[in-house]
Parts: structure tokens; sequence; C-alpha cells
């Protein structure tokens, strides 16, 4: 009975948790590809 309340509560949480998770790691991405860049420009300087 427990096992199946935790079922619904994660199917429940999981449409609400989905596109934060999208979003921080889009923003990990992004941070990767400014990373990338500010390293290109300390190689040519």
């Amino acid at each position: 009975m427990v096992k199946g309340k935790m079922v619904m509560t994660c199917l429940w949480i999981l449409p609400i948790l989905l596109p934060m998770i999208r979003q921080i790691l889009n923003q990990l991405s992004k941070a990767e590809y400014y990373l990338e860049e500010i390293k290109h420009m300390l190689e040519i300087g």
C-alpha cells in the first residue's frame, strides 16, 4: 500500500520536475559553452 502511494506521488511530481531538470541541464550546457569560449580567448590572448 505504501509503495503504491510512493509511485503515485512520483508520477504526480515527475511532470513538475522534468521542466526544471531540463532547464538546469540547459543552463549547464550553456555554462560549459561559455567556459570553452573563455578558454579559446585565453589561448589566443
